[in-house]
Formats: C-alpha cells, sequence, structure tokens
C-alpha cells in the first residue's frame, strides 16, 4: 500500500472512533464550543470559523454579532474563504461592526 492509502485509513478510522464516542462524549458533558474556542486561539482557522458561527447563532454561547465579526476576522485573516466572504457579509448589513458597504 502506498502513503496515501495508508494516511488515508488512518484518518478514516481516527473519525469513526471520535464518531462512535460522540454519544458517550455528550453524555459525559462535552462541550463542542470550548473545544472550538480552545483550536481557535491556537490559530486554527477552521475553529474560528465555528467559534465565529457559534456567537452568530447563540450555538452554545450566548449570541454576540460583535465577538461574531472579531472571530470571523481572525479566521479570514487565516485565508479562511468563507470567513473572508462573512466579514464581508458583516460589513454589507452592519452585524458586529459598522455597515459599509
Amino acid at each position: 500500500m502506498n502513503k496515501f492509502v495508508t494516511k488515508l485509513i488512518i484518518k478514516l478510522g481516527v473519525l469513526l472512533a471520535i464518531c462512535s464516542h460522540s454519544v458517550l462524549l455528550q453524555a459525559a458533558g462535552f462541550d463542542q464550543f470550548k473545544l472550538d474556542m480552545l483550536l481557535a486561539q491556537r490559530g486554527d482557522s477552521g475553529a474560528q470559523f465555528y467559534v465565529a458561527s457559534a456567537y452568530e447563532e447563540g450555538r452554545g454561547v450566548a449570541k454576540d454579532l460583535t465577538k461574531a465579526f472579531e472571530w470571523y476576522n481572525k479566521a479570514a485573516a487565516n485565508k479562511h474563504n468563507g470567513a473572508q466572504f462573512k466579514v464581508g457579509e458583516c460589513y454589507a448589513n452592519g452585524w458586529g461592526v459598522l455597515k459599509n458597504p
């Protein structure tokens, strides 16, 4: 087997293990927002995007459009294209920042 296939099998195995334990993690008080925040603070652009969307939607945390914009902006600076779009959307609509079309 080549290295690519081996790495893919390992990643799929890890993903399967995580998914199978998600119910147990929720029952044990697992908090997705806290995990995303930890990763976001370490510079993970995907986690920064998820933290921003959680603030935007009030998912797992109080809704706060200003914080949502701040986290979208951080993710955008780290080249997350979805966050770059959301920053533009925030400016266009005045969500968490002064409106600036």
